[in-house]
């Protein structure tokens, strides 16, 4: 299945109510037209229907996460994110990294961690490790993660402002990354838990 082509007819279903925060969703009508295009791109009825609470809607944003079609839901579209590039590589060393910045070196320490590790000669190569908090918001006690020394200014769930309040860690994860020396590419070797 293309994910790709998923996340078109996504981004192109006509959304009749969206609501954000704790309880967000996103409904589109669940009606012939909006089937046939989910059809079309491999999406099969029994998915549709574990995402159409009642005969009238289907929650497109729990469908995009819970079936892995998309990553992020970003500007209103849904978008899955590419290999770590130049950009966020850049970013996160240069100590500006965001809480997405770290959720896509998780995202992809477990899409690295699922195939065999190369070989790797540490001294002939460029390395670093970035330590990722795991924390839990005081008002609606949602987890988020974040860079360590780049802390949120607000809960990306429910928006409090976390400056200046006591957050307490629930794991501490320091993430290898490496630059593969003849392509460029920013790599996630791996990962170890410090509770």
């Amino acid at each position: 299945m293309n994910k790709q082509a998923v996340l078109a007819v996504l981004n192109s279903l006509e959304v009749a109510e969206i609501n954000g925060g704790e309880d967000a969703y996103i409904l589109v009508a669940n009606n012939e037209e909006n089937r046939k295009k989910l059809n079309d791109v491999g999406v099969s009825d029994e998915t549709i229907r574990k995402y159409g609470g009642d005969d009238e809607f289907i929650c497109i944003l729990a469908l995009a996460f819970h079936e892995g079609y998309a990553d992020n839901y970003e500007s209103g579209k849904f978008v899955q994110w590419g290999p770590i590039d130049d950009e966020l590589r850049h970013r996160v060393l240069n100590g500006e990294g965001t809480a997405l910045d770290a959720e896509r070196l998780l995202k992809e320490l477990e899409r690295f961690e699922s195939v065999v590790k190369p070989e790797i000669d540490w001294y002939k190569t460029s390395n670093t490790l970035i330590e990722v908090n795991k924390s839990f918001c005081p008002r609606c006690d949602e987890p988020f993660h974040e860079i360590d020394g780049h802390e949120l200014d607000s809960c990306p769930h429910c928006e409090m402002t976390l400056v200046g309040e006591s957050i307490s860690w629930d794991e501490q994860v320091y993430v290898r990354i490496y630059v593969d020396h003849k392509t460029g590419e920013l790599k996630v070797w791996g990962a170890d838990s410090d509770d």
